[in-house]
């Protein structure tokens, strides 16, 4: 059988579980349950909200998660970026939107790093956010022991860390290609 109609047979036998399992389901006297998908709502930060989030004392990390959730590039001048600086924005999330900026000019995922992982958990963010925000950006770490230990240091749960851990099994090994020795 070829590959492809294999997988249309496949696909066949899976929809035919989910309406088995549908309609068994629905036996019961329970009402059914209609589920409805809904878009999350993504606001869009402005230069201003950045502000004020600075000078209500939130932390760096705090801001870079905002510009991250907004998935918008928020393109700078240097007027914005001397701005940014005397409301008490961090270099780090002045270079964070800078790099959003010149990745692109719509949003695009940026990989998180360590740092950032810890920093959105030390700006309270819960665990399921954060493991989201992982997964969405499709980060891959490569952590050793002294990782761990590092990240439990600082806060970051063991569900984070253990999905942290899981992303190296989601990354693609290289293809291998053997050569046929000369006969």
């Amino acid at each position: 059988m070829s590959r492809q109609r294999w997988c249309g047979v496949r696909a066949a036998a899976m929809a035919a579980c989910v309406c088995a399992a549908a309609w068994l389901g629905g036996c019961g006297e329970k009402e059914p349950v209609v589920l409805v998908p809904v878009a999350p709502t993504r606001v869009p930060v402005t230069l201003d909200e950045i502000v004020a989030k600075a000078e209500a004392g939130e932390s760096e990390w705090q801001i870079i998660w905002a510009v991250r959730q907004s998935r918008r590039a928020l393109p700078l001048t240097a007027a914005d970026i001397g701005r940014l600086r005397e409301a008490g924005v961090s270099d780090r999330a002045i270079d964070f939107m800078l790099e959003v900026v010149s990745a692109t000019a719509q949003y695009r995922a940026v990989p998180l790093t360590m740092e950032e992982v810890a920093g959105l958990k030390a700006a309270g963010v819960p665990d399921e956010a954060v493991i989201a925000e992982i997964s969405r950006t499709g980060t891959v770490f490569h952590l050793r022991a002294a990782d761990v230990f590092a990240l439990r240091e600082q806060g970051v749960s063991d569900e984070v860390i253990d999905f942290m851990l899981y992303t190296r099994q989601l990354e693609r090994p290289a293809p291998v290609w053997r050569v046929a020795p000369n006969m």
